[in-house]
């Protein structure tokens, strides 16, 4: 199953029972969807994304970079990938 197109997120979901019907855990408050990358860059930051096909298939393994098999549930991570994130310092004149 693809991960959602867009992050499912509202604050007005602050029950304990709502958040982990809407969310998949009590403590959650979204799913982020494939805009991550883009809400990191909103943020000031430079972004790469790293999947599955930047490492030796035993990090895959190991690290569970990629399930052993797809879970049909929308809760479900199948396509997980790994963010490098870098913040510019600002220069002080």
């Amino acid at each position: 199953m693809d991960p959602p197109s867009r992050t499912d997120e509202d604050p007005t979901v602050i029950s304990e029972q709502q958040r982990e019907l809407r969310f998949g855990q009590k403590d959650h408050v979204r799913i982020y969807g494939d805009d991550f990358q883009d809400r990191l860059a909103r943020a000031g930051l430079t972004v790469t994304a790293v999947d599955r096909s930047g490492f030796p298939e035993n990090l895959v393994s190991r690290h569970v970079l990629h399930p052993p098999a797809a879970n049909p549930d929308r809760l479900a991570t199948n396509h997980r990938r790994l963010y490098f994130c870098r913040k510019e310092s600002a220069q002080v004149i």
